[in-house]
């Protein structure tokens, strides 16, 4: 609700909000049918849900399914029940996953986080080619931020370190390099 009434005051025309479990694929088709029922069609989606709640490579709770589960499924699952009715639409668009330099570098101590990102990375990838090679008017991109302070990672710190980004300062550089 907060995030809805932020763009509205930034001027948007009309704003849709819908809980959705990303990793449930009925539920994504479920969102994807309330969207066009409310817009018509979809010119950008970005793929951008994902949690963090710590793994180690033996963990033996659900923690990687869950991980996995939102962080690389969603990605997938989205893309893969919103593209088709964008691609059918025949209008120009764009596809933006995020994905996390934790997925190129893999550093220890977070595996699940690191293989749901590098999973995001590869799959953007062969999307990407699949949509040139198909002549789409669709492209896919990968944004990779670097370290962005928000409540994924801020385990009880209150002062942004130095070096990490907020959330605006990573909104701003994509837009930029769009």
């Amino acid at each position: 609700e907060a995030a809805a009434a932020e763009v509205k005051e930034a001027g948007a025309a009309a704003v849709m909000t819908r809980d959705t479990d990303v990793s449930d694929r009925a539920a994504v088709d479920a969102l994807r049918e309330a969207v066009y029922a409310r817009f018509a069609h979809v010119d950008a989606l970005m793929c951008n849900a994902g949690i963090q709640p710590g793994s180690d490579v033996f963990d033996s709770t659900d923690t990687w399914a869950r991980v996995l589960g939102v962080n690389l499924w969603g990605i997938v699952n989205c893309c893969q029940s919103f593209i088709p009715a964008m691609l059918d639409d025949g209008r120009p668009g764009l596809v933006i996953n995020t994905g996390s330099k934790q997925g190129i570098t893999t550093p220890p101590g977070d595996p699940a986080y690191n293989v749901s990102k590098s999973g995001v990375k590869t799959f953007t990838e062969a999307l990407q080619h699949d949509l040139r090679e198909t002549d789409a008017a669709i492209s896919a991109h990968l944004l990779v931020p670097g370290f962005v302070f928000t409540d994924l990672n801020r385990r009880g710190r209150s002062e942004k370190p130095d070096g990490a980004w907020t959330p605006e300062q990573t909104a701003a550089f994509m837009f930029e390099r769009l």
